[in-house]
């Protein structure tokens, strides 16, 4: 499978196919995807497995992992 039309929309499979089929083939390319979730939900595994989609179909895509840190935090001495 590589990059697909979706009427006039292009997109790019994440290379989970159940999520694309739901997404009726991918992400439409040029999106900005923000993943959110707690430690361990697995929106980083996702990240990976769609680069590692777009690597075999030899298209460019970008990662950028930022965890913040929680209000309710307190530095322990």
């Amino acid at each position: 499978m590589g990059i697909v039309g979706r009427t006039d929309t292009i997109v790019m499979p994440t290379g989970i196919a159940s999520l694309d089929t739901v997404l009726k083939g991918g992400i439409p390319t040029g999106s900005f995807i923000l993943l959110l979730g707690e430690i361990g939900a697995g929106h980083t595994e996702f990240a990976h497995t769609s680069m590692l989609s777009l690597l075999k179909l030899k298209e460019n895509g970008h990662f950028c992992s930022s965890h913040s840190v929680q209000k309710d935090s307190y530095l322990i001495r």
